[in-house]
């Protein structure tokens, strides 16, 4: 696979052991084991590539048993933590630690844990975050941070998975969890495959087949489930309420009634929430946001 910088050497024969600095890889995983399976020899390797390692978890695999799974491969792990080559940490220790989800903090702490190892001799920076566990308004934030992080860590010693639960999210977060990620892990049939989703490769070969049912058989989701994937945001989840919708500039606009310049200078100068998605940064508003705005727009112009 090609890399923005130097190919790391390969010590382990895992299905991840030929990931280069600047991967960002989306784990989309059914089960707990799952997660096991896939990042237990992910971290086994960083600790033999001599990279600073930090995994990330939430539920279903909580810290401890991440470590209790680690160490079943890695012999002296107690030693590795000791020497703080290795952190397992609980999400509310890393991306909550303020009691909310703050995207520019955490792409900044990751980028001064990886100054922090290659100044201690670290060859990199290794990384697992499990998905949050986050309120659907936040989610867009999640996203946005996603988007961030898959343009910046490419330059960078650094190597990070994201584990999504395909149980867990619904159909739009798939399509834009995928959209955000420069590499994909899944299980088809019963084999761990790593797909490249340069330039939405994964997305494009879906919507190439023509039977939803053999995507199916292979991702070990619904004939149905498949479908709303590739429709994408055209379908409606149930789980949004309408002021966590998010619209595009376009709609956003005409429910302010204003031009979409008007609506970009107002985000430009903080008047105005906005989101951005996807590799382009694509500006997405929240529908609550908007009506809020609006409400105040009027409240003040009557006062």
């Amino acid at each position: 696979m090609v890399g923005t910088l130097a190919k790391k050497d390969k010590t382990d024969t895992h299905i991840l052991s030929d990931l280069c600095w600047g991967a960002h890889v989306c784990h989309l995983y059914h089960t707990k084991q799952d997660l096991i399976d896939v990042l237990a020899p992910y971290f086994k390797a960083g600790l033999e590539n001599n990279e600073l390692c930090i995994w990330v978890t939430s539920d279903p695999l909580k810290a401890h048993e991440a470590t209790a799974a680690l160490s079943e491969i890695v012999e002296g792990l107690d030693n590795y933590i000791k020497e703080g080559r290795i952190e397992i940490l609980d999400q509310s220790d890393w991306y909550t630690r303020a009691g909310k989800f703050n995207g520019n903090g955490v792409l900044l702490s990751w980028l001064k844990k990886e100054g922090l190892a290659l100044s201690k001799g670290f060859n990199g920076l290794r990384v697992c975050a499990q998905t949050l566990d986050l309120q659907p308004w936040q989610w867009h934030k999640l996203i946005s941070y996603e988007s961030v992080v898959d343009s910046i860590i490419r330059r960078h010693k650094v190597m990070t998975i994201c584990s999504y639960s395909l149980e867990h999210y619904g159909v739009p977060e798939i399509v834009e969890i995928v959209s955000n990620h420069r590499f994909i892990i899944l299980k088809r049939d019963i084999k761990w495959e790593l797909i490249d989703n340069t330039g939405h490769k994964w997305l494009n070969e879906l919507r190439n087949r023509s039977s939803y049912a053999e995507i199916g058989r292979k991702l070990g989701l619904s004939r149905e489930r498949v479908r709303q994937i590739i429709m994408g945001r055209a379908v409606t989840d149930s789980k949004i309420s309408p002021d966590d919708q998010m619209l595009t500039i376009s709609k956003a606009s005409k429910l302010l009634n204003v031009h979409t310049n008007t609506l970009r200078l107002w985000s430009n100068q903080g008047r105005l929430t906005c989101y951005r998605i996807g590799a382009r940064g694509d500006r997405r508003y929240r529908r609550g946001d908007l009506m809020e705005f609006r409400r105040k727009s009027a409240s003040n112009h009557v006062s």
